[in-house]
């Protein structure tokens, strides 16, 4: 509160909107919630894939949308 200035919680709560945007920012920038999406490396084979509709994986349930 006393970093921006307020005296109450509700002059802090006054300008929810410029909060939240300050704290997205702040996210943004934080290295804490950035990933390499592929630490190990981009995940693609050797072969070419043809045209297909899905692939059945033995390790994964049945398609979500019943394809």
């Amino acid at each position: 509160m006393e970093r921006r200035g307020a005296r109450s919680l509700d002059e802090l709560r006054r300008d929810a909107l410029e909060n939240l945007e300050r704290a997205a920012e702040a996210a943004r920038r934080s290295p804490r919630y950035h990933k390499n999406a592929f630490p190990y490396g981009l995940p693609k084979v050797n072969s070419g894939l043809g045209l297909f509709d899905c692939i059945v994986a033995p390790c994964v349930e049945p398609c979500a949308v019943f394809q």
